[in-house]
């Protein structure tokens, strides 16, 4: 309910579950992405964290997307990312503006996984996507511009290693109904040298979708963060035990008109 109105897109994750939890037949352990802090990583109020399961689609979509990438390695430049294991975790986001809906729906720069500025390494508590395993983006609807920018490690005044960005660098293209994008995770590695001898971050995002557009992006990554939810509301249980809750309603707004405005807008757009 809180991603009503405020500008920051919808996030809706499902994910595979890992195994059964011995005679608890309501809890399962089930794959994780985004439950880190929020600073350094995609965060969440754990008591307010819902993964549900990947329907039969998500995974049959998930094999093909996998398939293509193992089939054209070379073309994609994924000749040295890790394509071993198969995709566990879907991540729905949509964006949607319009009357009585938000003003926009935006995602800020980021990149998917946390290098160390100190040392340059990947830091695996703050992350929950593998290490060198790519994400793959399924576009549908509106098209949204993807922006792009880059960093690397250099030394401030003071002697300590901070990120350095480069101004004079952007780049810019087109999420298409029916396309597909790879984010090779060696271009976020700032160790990795690329072909023209370089060393940079490049980070993604800057995704701004206004008047009355509606598009969607369904994200498959491979994660090795595991929780466990309870399988009647898809609820993560939080480490501490405590009971968890989901924000039932927002004050001031006409639910059924915002709803009936959404599916207008996604008929529109997507049938």
């Amino acid at each position: 309910m809180l991603n009503i109105l405020r500008p920051a897109v919808l996030r809706q994750y499902y994910s595979v579950n890992m195994e059964q939890i011995s005679g608890k037949s309501n809890i399962v352990r089930r794959y994780t992405y985004g439950s880190g802090t929020g600073t350094s990583s995609v965060g969440m109020d754990p008591r307010n964290f819902v993964t549900r399961l990947m329907t039969d689609e998500m995974i049959s979509l998930s094999k093909e997307l996998h398939k293509l990438l193992m089939n054209n390695k070379s073309y994609f430049k994924l000749e040295d990312a890790n394509l071993t294991l198969p995709f566990n975790h879907c991540t729905v986001i949509v964006y949607y503006a319009g009357e009585y809906l938000k003003e926009s729906s935006k995602l800020g720069m980021h990149s998917d996984c946390v290098y160390s500025v100190r040392d340059g390494c990947y830091v695996k508590r703050d992350n929950s996507q593998i290490q060198n395993t790519p994400t793959v983006v399924y576009s549908l609807g509106d098209t949204r511009s993807l922006h792009w920018s880059r960093r690397h490690r250099s030394r401030s005044l003071n002697g300590r290693t901070v990120w350095d960005c480069d101004s004079e660098f952007s780049a810019e293209y087109q999420l298409t109904h029916d396309s597909v994008t790879i984010v090779n995770t060696l271009d976020e590695d700032p160790e990795h040298i690329s072909e023209d001898g370089s060393q940079y971050q490049y980070q993604h995002g800057n995704v701004n979708v206004s008047k009355d557009k509606f598009s969607v992006g369904i994200v498959f990554r491979t994660v090795h963060t595991t929780d466990l939810y309870e399988t009647s509301n898809d609820l993560m249980i939080p480490p501490d035990g405590k009971t968890n809750n989901i924000v039932q309603f927002q004050l001031g707004t006409d639910l059924n008109l915002f709803h009936s405005k959404l599916i207008n807008l996604y008929h529109k757009k997507m049938l």
